[in-house]
């Protein structure tokens, strides 16, 4: 019989004697996220353009804005008003058309001649807002991209309006240009 007391002194040894033992080192692993926004500014580099004096003839201006991203690839609308006359703003006088038919011409960089390529956005035929209280034209969509990871770089928008009355009312008339880029890398 002292063999089964044996045999029971190590099987009870044997199932708690584990639990003996002093636990000397424990892990876990925690992940951890964080989701970086998409960031783009654009500024105009000349917020004023000058045309100087003209009677009739197409009138075609270019406007430099700096786009920066955190992405590499930006995606572009214009918005272009009429040209209105800026003194007695009671007087119906009719503005001076955007061309619609010309479209909008886009360049990345500063633009000194224009290169032939996919460059023009035809104005749609969605209205655009109303900026400083004038009405506005839209472009299409385009899309512009870098080889680096990010967008920073100089674009240059060419617009024009379409003077063809010879008896307009004389006068200073104005108008607004507006580049609006968003980033293509939208958070999931």
């Amino acid at each position: 019989m002292n063999w089964k007391l044996v045999v029971l002194w190590i099987g009870i040894t044997g199932v708690f004697g584990s639990a003996a033992y002093a636990q000397t080192s424990s892990s876990a692993v925690a992940q951890v996220r964080v989701q970086i926004l998409p960031k783009v500014s654009v500024s105009a580099m000349t917020p004023v353009v000058d045309l100087g004096a003209l009677r009739t003839g197409t009138i075609g201006a270019n406007f430099v804005y700096h786009v920066e991203a955190n992405s590499s690839e930006v995606a572009i609308f214009v918005e272009a008003s009429d040209l209105h006359r800026m003194q007695d703003p009671g007087k119906r006088v009719d503005p001076i058309p955007l061309s619609q038919s010309a479209g909008v011409r886009i360049q990345q960089g500063t633009a000194t001649s224009w290169h032939a390529g996919n460059d023009r956005l035809s104005i749609s035929s969605t209205a655009g807002s109303v900026i400083d209280g004038l009405p506005t034209h839209k472009s299409d969509v385009g899309h512009l991209s870098s080889s680096r990871s990010v967008f920073n770089d100089n674009v240059t928008v060419h617009v024009s309006w379409d003077q063809k009355d010879p008896d307009k009312t004389p006068g200073e008339y104005g108008g607004v240009v507006r580049l609006t880029t968003t980033t293509t890398d939208l958070p999931n």
